[in-house]
C-alpha cells in the first residue's frame, strides 16, 4: 500500500471516531477503501480492499 493507500486509511478511521468535521458522514459505522496499483498488460496488477468498522 502505497501514501494514497495510508491515505484513505487515516480517513476511514477518522470518519469512523467522528472526528472529520465538516467532512463528517453522520454515525459512520462501516467504512470501505479500494485501492489498486503497478500493471499487468492494461489492468492493475495488484488491488486491495479494507473494511473497518466500529462498535457502538
Amino acid at each position: 500500500m502505497s501514501a494514497t493507500g495510508l491515505a484513505q486509511i487515516f480517513e476511514l478511521v477518522t470518519q469512523l471516531r467522528g472526528r472529520a468535521g465538516a467532512r463528517q458522514v453522520p454515525d459512520a459505522r462501516i467504512a470501505v477503501a479500494e485501492n489498486g496499483g503497478g500493471l499487468y498488460g492494461i489492468e492493475e496488477a495488484v488491488a486491495a480492499v479494507t473494511v473497518l468498522g466500529r462498535n457502538r
